[in-house]
Formats: structure tokens, C-alpha cells, sequence
């Protein structure tokens, strides 16, 4: 290393007073950054085994599993899609891809590393990097290289989990990535609608949904879906769409599934966005129309058990005196 003399000395033209005002800088931010890393790892420890609770399979349902469960059993790789307001829900799938393994594209963000933490705990390692936007250079080569290693990953027959909307959304609106990855590597895509009951939401641009201990969760898978290998732009940007809005179609489904589920259960059913199933029994039934009643108009309130008056003058003060002596 050699004495504090040599490695100490200022540069030409720069002052000691400068220098040992870099030197303390670097060093706050070194110890400032090796902070920061506890700080996640122990948070990442306490999110990952709070969602291994809260995730426990048996209260969770698997719709149109099959073709799935179809996939998970072929040597091929799948790649798998969810919205990143769904992440704490996606280890909810380990139960149906637990022969396979798996790893979810995660970004090179700073933010990005305590959710990177959290997944691998939770048994989804991470490929850095995220697909870029157009437009959007700063992600370039960090997409370039998490393109690469998916489809290495996939080829050997593993499980890739993208979340086509991060990571800086806008929500629910699907980038090209996922498409440019099936395409390239010819794997079969799944499409996962996910939603639990009871849950809460953070207010960020995702919309991030946590489920609540001993709740029901509901899983819907849309696929297999292909992208030929020589499909041109166009064809990429129509199948873009499509699975956009079927990802959330399905999301939607997954929370319709939960909705009747509750109905036949005691309390309040409300689907995303304070709307009521209809067509259920239960709190989010429809109101029944009350049977017109026969001979009139219904009599009011106060007209209910009221008895009659008789005419005024003498014979109702007789009628009171009569009253009286009996």
C-alpha cells in the first residue's frame, strides 16, 4: 500500500485541504453504502419471510393450471409474465413451477436491489437488467445483457419471470421486451393474472398489492403463447397489445374469482375499483324488487297501526265516555 506520505500526497496543482476533502467524501459514502446494504439485507430478510407466510398455498386457487402444468413437465424453457404491481404475489406460482428452475429479470436500479434481495429469498434469482423503452439508452446495455442470459437460461430448459411493465411503468402497459424474448428464443409464454383477499395497495405508480395473512389469493394462467421467429415489427407491436390487455384481463378474472368466493361468505364484497359482482348471493347480490301490495297504494309509517278517529262533535265525546266506563 506504501506509507500515508506517498498515497496522501496531493496531485500537482491541488491543494492538501482538497485532498483531504476528497478522502473523507469517499469514505462517507463508502461507509454510507455498506449501511445501505444492511439496511436492505435486513428488510429483505423480514418482506421475503413475512410473503413465505402469507402465501401459503392451500387457501390459493390455479385456473386453467393444465396447459401450465403441461409446460413445467416439457424440457423446453416458459417465460412467464406478471405486472410489477403483482411481485409480492408472484412467488404465489412456486407450487405449479417448482420443477423448473427459475429466475425474474430485475432492473439495475439501486431501488431494484432490495426487491432482487427479497426474490431470492423467496427462490426467484435475478437476471440484472431491464428492456428498454424506445428511446431509452440509459437501460440499453444492461437490457442487451439480461436479453442474452434469458435466452441461455431458457434454453436450458428453465423458467424466466418478467415483469413487462417495470420498472418505472407507466402501469400495466407492456414493453416489447417480453415479445422480443419469446420471439428470439422460440419459448412458450404464460401470461399470470394474480389478486388476493384481503390485501393492501401502495399508493406508488404500480399500485404494489401485499396480501394480509390467512387470506385467498387466485392465480389465472392465459397461454401458451408464440411468437414466430419471423414475425416483422408490425406483428410484434399487434401481439404486444393483445397480450397487454390479456394480462390484465386475467388479473381481472383472478379478482372476479376471489368476488364470488367472498359472496358466499358473511361481510362486504368489492371487486377492483368499488365495483359489486352481480349475479351473487350474499352482501353483493343484486337488491330484490319488494311485490306491489294489492288494494293501493302502500299505507305510510305513520298511518300503520293508527286507530281510526270517529266523526267530531257529540258522539265522539260519547264515544270517549263509553270508553272510560268500560
Amino acid at each position: 500500500m506504501g506509507s500515508p506520505a506517498i498515497w496522501m500526497r496531493p496531485r500537482p496543482g491541488t491543494s492538501i485541504s482538497t485532498t483531504m476533502s476528497r478522502a473523507f467524501t469517499c469514505s462517507s459514502a463508502t461507509a454510507w453504502s455498506m449501511r445501505l446494504t444492511r439496511v436492505q439485507g435486513t428488510l429483505a430478510l423480514l418482506l421475503s419471510g413475512y410473503l413465505d407466510f402469507a402465501l401459503k398455498p392451500p387457501r390459493w386457487t390455479f385456473e386453467n393450471r393444465d396447459p401450465a402444468d403441461t409446460a413445467v413437465a416439457s424440457p423446453k424453457g416458459i417465460i412467464g409474465c406478471f405486472w410489477h404491481g403483482r411481485i409480492p404475489l408472484g412467488p404465489a406460482c412456486r407450487e405449479v413451477l417448482a420443477h423448473k428452475p427459475r429466475k425474474v429479470i430485475m432492473s439495475l436500479s439501486p431501488d431494484g436491489e432490495f426487491i432482487v434481495r427479497t426474490m431470492e429469498r423467496l427462490s426467484f434469482p435475478a437476471i440484472r437488467g431491464s428492456s428498454s423503452r424506445k428511446g431509452d439508452a440509459a437501460n440499453a446495455k444492461g437490457g442487451a445483457g439480461a436479453m442474452m442470459e434469458s435466452v441461455r437460461f431458457l434454453r436450458s430448459g428453465g423458467v424466466v419471470a418478467i415483469t413487462p411493465d417495470g420498472p418505472r411503468g407507466p402501469a400495466e402497459e407492456m414493453a416489447a421486451g417480453a415479445v422480443t424474448l419469446a420471439r428470439v428464443s422460440g419459448a412458450p409464454v404464460f401470461l399470470f393474472g394474480l389478486h388476493c383477499r384481503p390485501g393492501f395497495q401502495l399508493n406508488s405508480w404500480d399500485r404494489t398489492l401485499f396480501p394480509l395473512p390467512f387470506g385467498r389469493g387466485a392465480v389465472v394462467f392465459d397461454g401458451p403463447l408464440h411468437v414466430p421467429r419471423d414475425a416483422d415489427e408490425a406483428t410484434c407491436e399487434a401481439l404486444r397489445l393483445d397480450w397487454q390487455a390479456r394480462l390484465t384481463a386475467a388479473n381481472v378474472r383472478a379478482a372476479i374469482l376471489l368476488a364470488g368466493a367472498a359472496a358466499r361468505e358473511p361481510g362486504p364484497v368489492r371487486l377492483p375499483g368499488g365495483h359489486r359482482p352481480t349475479g351473487a348471493s350474499g352482501a353483493g347480490a343484486a337488491a330484490r324488487p319488494r311485490p306491489a301490495r294489492q288494494g293501493g297504494a302502500r299505507p305510510s309509517s305513520r298511518e300503520v297501526g293508527r286507530r281510526p278517529r270517529p266523526a267530531p262533535g257529540r258522539p265522539a265525546r260519547l264515544a270517549a265516555r263509553g270508553e272510560r266506563g268500560g
